[in-house]
């Protein structure tokens, strides 16, 4: 699931063996991790709105990306990555 914020999700995954659901809020966000089991999913964000997701989910893994990650999310996650496309 994504914000797909940029607007680039569906060009990134063509070819792809996935399937992916544009969900906006963080409240929706955090209403699919618990259909999907809660404490047995890994979240991935970078957001603000990717917290009540996190606050769901069993391991939370904050993503610093070329556009940044949130402070507030950075505070929730179990983990922290730098994302490089290398």
């Amino acid at each position: 699931m994504t914000a797909d914020t940029f607007g680039k999700a569906a060009d990134q995954t063509k070819g792809l063996p996935v399937d992916f659901r544009i969900i906006k809020t963080g409240v929706e966000k955090a209403d699919a991790v618990l259909m999907m089991g809660g404490e047995k999913v890994i979240a991935v964000g970078n957001g603000r709105n990717d917290v009540p997701m996190m606050d769901k989910a069993g391991l939370k893994i904050a993503v610093m990306g070329p556009e940044g990650v949130s402070a507030e999310l950075v505070r929730v996650a179990s983990s922290g990555l730098p994302f490089s496309r290398e």
